[in-house]
């Protein structure tokens, strides 16, 4: 048992330490580029948009969570006070909540770019582009009631080593919930949230499943059609059908992996 638990602990240790070594830079990388083109072309497009505030968010959950889990894996403990832990764990579990928002977004807004030319799509494609800081700022507002608990229950961790009954021990920082029935709720609020908005990603990458689909089917039909159109649109059905899966999955393995 003993070698199990060093084991998991340096995985624990290597995996926390990748992720931020990897990810960090990465995510400020994608800042960058986008920062740059703001400044070349002065405005950015709203794909361009909707990522670069996909990246921040991604950035803080590395920052308030990767960090200190990261501290922690390395053997740091007790490096926060009450204060510290509320606001870490308010700013990781916000930027959680908003990057799967911000991700069901941009998935809607790819949706619409891909529909028919109808006048109702093109109508509902402009109010969507004019309207995208909007659902930004209804999505933080959203979340931010939601979160209120990450605010209110944070504490540091004993020292003894004793955890109360209905908290979420997150080594670094314990969350102590007053009762049970505000632990469920906690929990269910959470768990609707993210179900209700990973399926409007699996909604609006099976439309554009079925647009591109549609589209490549019109490319076979028709008379000297290129090749080149017949594949891209394969690639697109490809990627476009693995892309939210993959990151969802991906996201979900490394929450139950690093963040038990």
């Amino acid at each position: 048992m003993d070698m199990q638990m060093e084991v998991r602990v340096v995985l624990k240790a290597t995996g926390f330490i990748c992720l931020v070594l990897v990810g960090i830079p990465a995510n400020l990388s994608v800042l960058l580029l986008f920062c740059h083109l703001h400044f070349t072309h002065g405005r950015l497009p709203p794909n361009d948009f909707i990522l670069t505030t996909l990246a921040v968010n991604n950035l803080a959950v590395l920052l308030f969570r990767g960090i200190p889990q990261t501290l922690v894996a390395l053997g740091l403990r007790y490096f926060m006070n009450d204060w510290g832990c509320k606001v870490v764990i308010f700013s990781y579990r916000m930027s959680r909540a908003m990057s799967i928002c911000v991700t069901a977004l941009l998935g809607c807004y790819q949706s619409v770019s891909v529909a028919p030319a109808t006048p109702r799509w093109t109508v509902l494609k402009h109010w969507l582009t004019a309207h995208l800081p909007h659902a930004i700022i209804i999505f933080w507002v959203m979340n931010a009631f939601i979160c209120h608990g990450a605010i209110l229950y944070p504490q540091t961790p004993p020292i003894n080593g004793s955890i109360p009954e209905y908290t979420l021990n997150l080594e670094f920082c314990i969350v102590v919930f007053p009762g049970f029935e505000v632990f469920i709720v906690h929990g269910v609020v959470y768990t609707v949230r993210d179900v209700a908005f990973v399926g409007v990603m699996v909604l609006a990458a099976v439309y554009m499943l079925l647009v591109l689909y549609r589209h490549r089917q019109q490319m076979k039909g028709l008379r000297g059609a290129s090749r080149a159109s017949v594949v891209a649109s394969q690639a697109v059905l490809l990627l476009t059908g693995s892309k939210f899966s993959v990151l969802f999955m991906c996201q979900k393995g490394r929450e139950r992996f690093l963040f038990p």
